[in-house]
């Protein structure tokens, strides 16, 4: 019951320092178990060997996969005369693969991570390409607007030289002008 406890608060908590003590508790567990009542139950050992690859830093890491590592021998240490060779031939495998596994757990985690970094930097590109596109629209009103009205004071100009002589003419610019 106390190793079920612990496995649920290690899914619920993952404030460091409470996270850290259901994780002693269930090694601790794991070990007393199999020095005391039966060395297959070494294997319970995945399920602590699962939580030590959540930790992404290095020292806590290392620090408890030491400890887990040491709790494991233990045992086999405890119960090496009662162990037979062909049992060997099982628990090894087993026991290769719960050390290794805190290193998958790990690794899985840092790409989770990586991709959630990633995602967000995907997200902040696409915003900033929206955002480039409109200045260049902008720029592009901008300069055709600044055009435009240069053309409109350059005609305006035009039409009040070309009034007192060229009447006609100044109401055709004039037309233009107001198409502009």
């Amino acid at each position: 019951l106390v190793f079920l406890l612990a496995y649920r608060q290690l899914y619920c908590h993952m404030e460091e320092s409470i996270f850290n003590y259901w994780l002693v508790v269930q090694i601790l567990i794991v070990m007393f178990f199999s020095i005391f009542y039966d060395p297959n139950l070494l294997f319970m050992g995945y399920f602590p060997a699962n939580f030590i690859g959540y930790y992404s830093g290095k020292k806590y890491f290392y620090y408890f996969y030491s400890l887990f590592a040491i709790s494991l021998v233990i045992p086999i240490i405890f119960s090496w005369n009662g162990v037979n060779p062909e049992s060997l031939f099982f628990l090894v495998p087993f026991f290769i693969i719960m050390l290794i596994s805190p290193f998958g757990i790990r690794s899985m985690n840092r790409r989770m991570d990586l991709e959630r970094q990633l995602d967000i930097a995907n997200e902040q590109i696409s915003h900033l390409v929206k955002r480039e596109e409109r200045m260049r629209i902008a720029r592009d009103l901008h300069d055709t607007l600044g055009h435009t009205l240069s053309l409109l004071t350059l005609k305006s100009q035009l039409i009040a030289k070309m009034v007192p002589a060229q009447p006609d003419s100044a109401i055709q610019e004039a037309k233009e002008m107001e198409s502009t």
